[in-house]
């Protein structure tokens, strides 16, 4: 992996967001970050209303690999902890600060790096800040950033405790008759969305096969989606957003011997099953369903690696083709292409 290569785009949402990444089709459900299949399919699908031609080739073999979208605070970078780090033995002086461990999904960068490569461990909770919506980072790298954005006064400990990157809203609704656009009496249902903080939101990090032929078409696609929104409720003005892009290093000296997933994962049936592919992997799956934007139409379920697991070496992944819309004749893809730090390429 070359640091040098890697892109981060920072989306700064300008309206709420709805994100129901496993499909459960019940909208008081949301996700606070989006994942990786989901994110390159609005962006493909972007990307073919500005140009059809072409469109399945893109959707069938896309000229970039992406990350899932994870948060990010100012300028720190967070990234999904590591499955290797979430089987800790704690002593009895630490077990008070279990649930907190327990909780901890998102690790600030530097900090990802050390307990990716196993220098340090989550159980060192004095010199760490657990926020809200469990993010960890370390107390001096937090309080940089908060000086940086002068946002740090006397009150720095009741402010940093406090800190919380988004929230989440419950909206009660009438549900309507999609056949005649009348509203069902007495039909109520609950509307879960998120809001993002000043100064904080999501990024993704992004690989391209040939930047000087794709890039500038990918980030008029991320444009367009950004100003027709991504999630559900786009007709209501949800999930708008503007970008921008950062440049994004690992540490020079990084030496992972395992690779991350910073994406979700289809493994390769040919490729990446071999003879003890899974030896000492540390994993999670997750069941990917939901439904074709606009219509009620259901795509099949498919099991995926979640982004944090630990293979020996990186993973391909693949796109699978699901299936073909039954009324509108045209494929359904899932993006399950690896996106991998570290390990033996």
């Amino acid at each position: 992996m070359n640091p040098n290569k890697l892109i981060a785009y920072r989306l700064t949402f300008t309206s709420p967001l709805h994100i129901d990444q496993r499909g459960t089709g019940k909208f008081e459900t949301v996700d606070s970050y989006i994942q990786s299949d989901l994110l390159s399919a609005a962006i493909l699908s972007a990307w073919a209303e500005m140009e059809p031609h072409h469109k399945e080739e893109r959707f069938e073999n896309p000229p970039f690999r992406l990350s899932s979208a994870f948060p990010y605070f100012g300028d720190l970078y967070f990234l999904p902890r590591p499955m290797g780090s979430r089987s800790l033995s704690l002593s009895k002086e630490q077990l008070s600060e279990n649930k907190k461990l327990k909780k901890t999904q998102w690790l600030e960068k530097t900090l990802w790096e050390k307990v990716a490569t196993h220098a340090e461990n989550l159980t060192k909770t004095d010199e760490l800040i657990f926020l809200t919506n469990g993010l960890a980072v370390a107390k001096t790298k937090l309080q940089q950033t908060l000086e940086h954005l002068h946002q740090i006064d006397n009150n720095y400990r009741e402010m940093i405790e406090g800190l919380v990157l988004w929230k989440q809203e419950i909206l009660t609704r009438l549900a309507m008759n999609r056949f005649t656009g009348s509203s069902a009496e007495g039909q109520l249902y609950d509307f879960a969305r998120i809001w993002f903080a000043q100064q904080a939101g999501l990024y993704f990090l992004a690989r391209f096969d040939n930047p000087q032929l794709h890039q500038s078409h990918f980030e008029a696609a991320l444009s367009w989606l950004g100003d027709t929104g991504i999630g559900s409720d786009r007709s209501s003005g949800n999930g708008l957003f503007k970008w921008e892009k950062k440049d994004y290093h690992f540490d020079s000296q990084l030496d992972l011997k395992k690779a991350i997933a910073l994406s979700v994962v289809i493994p390769d049936p040919i490729v990446d099953i071999q003879e003890g592919w899974l030896t000492e992997a540390t994993y999670d799956f997750m069941r990917r369903r939901g439904w074709v934007a606009g219509t009620t139409w259901r795509k099949d379920g498919i099991r995926m690696f979640k982004e944090g697991s630990e293979f020996n070496r990186p993973l391909q992944g693949r796109v699978v083709k699901l299936g073909t819309h039954p009324q509108y004749f045209y494929p359904i893809y899932r993006d399950g292409r690896g996106f991998f730090v570290g390990g033996r390429q």
